[in-house]
């Protein structure tokens, strides 16, 4: 019985870690799309700052979530 648990105790830890990772890639894709939506807001001169400007904000997200946001959502494992 033992055994078992440890084998979905593992699926559940390989089913949160894919879930994670598709709702990463869901964030990227919408930080792209909201970077070509205020890129076409802004005058065609402006518009490589607010694409600098999306890309900075998704390096900064990066950062923060493995500083702080992959101890939540791992905790000691």
């Amino acid at each position: 019985m033992e055994e078992y648990s440890e084998l979905l105790n593992e699926q559940i830890f390989a089913i949160n870690t894919v879930w994670v990772a598709l709702c990463a890639a869901l964030i990227f894709f919408m930080e792209a799309g909201f970077a070509l939506l205020e890129a076409g807001f802004v005058r065609a001169k402006n518009a490589m700052s607010i694409i600098a400007k999306v890309i900075i904000d998704i390096i900064f997200g990066g950062i923060a979530f493995f500083v702080v946001g992959f101890g939540i959502a791992y905790g000691a494992s």
